[in-house]
């Protein structure tokens, strides 16, 4: 064992006072919110629930189907909102303080600045997001979240 591993006194996980959790509808992400529930539970922590839109996949969806793109985005805001608020319902059966947040960007960024911006001590996701169920290995935007985090990330699969 290392030095600095025998010096570390201060306990990891009973010290969590705030998670991060984003959230997409998909598998592992669901896998992930009942992680974070207990994690959240069990050390008191507030939960800040995160959906983001991509905006570069509004303006795609917009361009590949002909439609509008603020059209496109309300659909998308609808969408999150539905799935948000379907997390808070399936948390209620835990003791949490529980946050949504909606936010529009490049998921990654949005994800790990709201993590830096509210002192996250723990972000919690799925392996993959909807978008990439079925592959086998790390979702990109998983990926890039771990790499930028200046917290701990704990993988669900």
């Amino acid at each position: 064992m290392s030095d600095s591993f025998r010096r570390e006194s201060a306990r990891f996980i009973s010290n969590i006072k705030t998670i991060v959790l984003p959230v997409d509808g998909s598998k592992n992400a669901d896998r992930a919110a009942n992680v974070a529930f207990e994690i959240a539970e069990m050390t008191s922590a507030r939960l800040l629930i995160i959906h983001v839109i991509d905006l570069g996949t509004v303006q795609q969806v917009a361009r590949a189907s002909g439609s509008d793109s603020l059209m496109i985005l309300q659909q998308y805001v609808t969408y999150g909102n539905k799935i948000l608020q379907e997390y808070k319902s399936a948390a209620q059966g835990y003791k949490l303080q529980v946050e949504l947040i909606l936010e529009r960007g490049q998921p990654s960024d949005r994800i790990v600045n709201l993590a830096r911006e509210t002192r996250a001590d723990m972000i919690i996701m799925g392996s993959q997001g909807i978008g990439g169920e079925g592959r086998s290995r790390i979702g990109s935007i998983t990926d890039l979240v771990v790499h930028k985090a200046g917290c701990a990330v704990l993988i669900i699969k």
